[in-house]
C-alpha cells in the first residue's frame, strides 16, 4: 500500500487526524502528569560554601554532613570569638540559627555570657582543629583551642569542644543540640554502658 496516496485522500486524511487527537491527547495528560510531579517534588538545592571543596545539599527537612559541619564551623565561630565589643550583638547572631526547643535556653545563656564578658572586659578566641560529622550519633564535633584574654594582657589557653546537632526546617539548618565541653570530646554514656 502507498501510505502517501492513501493520506492524501480523503478517508486517509481523517483517520491521520483521528490519530493525531489521540496522541496529542495523550501528550496532554502526560503533561499534566508531570507537572503534579515537578509540584509535588521536594527539592534538593546544591550548594559549594567556600569553606568546603566538595558541593554539600539542604533540602527542605534534610541537610547534608558536608552541610552541618559548614554550619557548625560557623557558629563555634560566633560562640568563640567573642570580644566586648561584639558581645552585644551576639546574641541576636546565634538567635536566627537556633530550634524552638533550644532558642529560649541557648538565648538567656548567650545574654549571661555576653554580660561577663563587657563587665569584666574579657576577649574569647577560639582557633578549631578539628571538625567532623559523627555518623553514629548525627552530630558535629568541633575541637579547638580557646584563648581568653583578660583587660591586662593575661592569656588563659584550654581545649573545648563543641558538640552540636542540627535539623533543617524548610530548608533553614537550625541548631538543635548543643554542649560544650572543657577538653577533648567525650561522647555522652548510655546508662546501658555505665
Amino acid at each position: 500500500m502507498n501510505w502517501s496516496h492513501y493520506f492524501g485522500t480523503r478517508q486517509g486524511a481523517l483517520n491521520e487526524n483521528r490519530i493525531s487527537r489521540m496522541i496529542i491527547a495523550g501528550l496532554v495528560g502526560l503533561a499534566c502528569v508531570q507537572g503534579m510531579a515537578l509540584l509535588n517534588k521536594d527539592t534538593t538545592v546544591i550548594l559549594v560554601p567556600p569553606t568546603l571543596e566538595k558541593e554539600s545539599a539542604v533540602g527542605a527537612s534534610e541537610a547534608s554532613p558536608e552541610t552541618q559541619v559548614a554550619w557548625g564551623m560557623y557558629l563555634t565561630g560566633l560562640l568563640g570569638n567573642v570580644t566586648p565589643k561584639s558581645a552585644p550583638a551576639l546574641r541576636g547572631m546565634v538567635q536566627r540559627h537556633l530550634s524552638p526547643k533550644l532558642y529560649d535556653t541557648v538565648s538567656e545563656a548567650i545574654g549571661k555570657q555576653a554580660k561577663e564578658i563587657q563587665d569584666e572586659q574579657v576577649s574569647l578566641s577560639f582557633n578549631p582543629t578539628t571538625a567532623r560529622y559523627d555518623i553514629a550519633t548525627k552530630f558535629v564535633i568541633v575541637t579547638g583551642e580557646l584563648t581568653i584574654r583578660g583587660l591586662q594582657g593575661q592569656e588563659k589557653r584550654e581545649i573545648r569542644s563543641y558538640e552540636l546537632g542540627f535539623k533543617t526546617q524548610n530548608y533553614n539548618v537550625l541548631l538543635d543540640h548543643l554542649r560544650i565541653m572543657q577538653g577533648g570530646y567525650a561522647p555522652v554514656k548510655k546508662k546501658s554502658e555505665e
